[in-house]
């Protein structure tokens, strides 16, 4: 048997939501550290790489502002991990259906029921 797609759904939404903790962890970060500005994401490329549209916005006393801030790093890494998981499974189900697809036995599927199970 072999694997030849997958859904691009369940990839987006998983990537979506490990980014989004990873935009907590950066904002935690950068209330920390006390950098100058918070760098996001802009959707097809990560924080580090720059260009003209990076989104820098700027350290902030004010408490609204800091939250808008939280919602900004979550909702622009969660953004970024979806479009990067439909981009992944799209890719993932060409070159698949191109090379005829992944042998099976390397996925494991099912558990193994010769294994005994631990007494507990």
């Amino acid at each position: 048997m072999r694997i030849v797609g997958i859904r691009v759904g369940p990839v987006a939404r998983v990537l979506a939501i490990t980014y989004a903790v990873f935009g907590l962890a950066v904002y935690a970060m950068f209330a920390v550290k006390h950098s100058d500005s918070l760098t996001l994401p802009h959707w097809h490329a990560g924080p580090s790489r720059q260009s003209r549209f990076t989104l820098n916005l700027p350290r902030s006393s004010g408490v609204f502002y800091n939250i808008f801030l939280v919602f900004a790093a979550v909702f622009s890494f969660s953004a970024s991990g979806w479009i990067t998981g439909v981009a992944g499974g799209l890719c993932f189900n060409v070159v698949a259906k191109e090379t005829g697809g992944i042998d099976a036995k390397y996925v494991s599927v099912a558990l193994d029921e010769t294994i005994p199970k631990p007494i507990l």
